[in-house]
């Protein structure tokens, strides 16, 4: 086509362009929704991987932290015996 457009060649050999470029457009367009549906489909499972580690991991921490007063207390119930 860009040949044709320059004026490098004769409009004629356009008359092939259809036949020869749809399989190859077709397939272009394929592709890239394969793509799409694995980078987008990749990229919600990471963001559902991440929130469920956030969540474990907030949950975890507060059931595992102990409230300096709480350790204050139990140092010196130790320290006394």
């Amino acid at each position: 086509m860009a040949l044709v457009l320059n004026q490098l060649s004769d409009a004629s050999i356009l008359s092939t362009y259809e036949t020869e470029r749809a399989p190859v457009a077709k397939n272009v367009i394929q592709m890239s929704a394969a793509m799409f549906a694995t980078g987008f489909s990749h990229q919600l499972s990471r963001r559902i991987a991440r929130k469920i580690i956030t969540s474990f991991v907030s949950v975890l921490v507060n059931y595992i932290t102990v409230p300096s007063s709480r350790v204050a207390m139990v140092r010196r119930k130790f320290e006394r015996d």
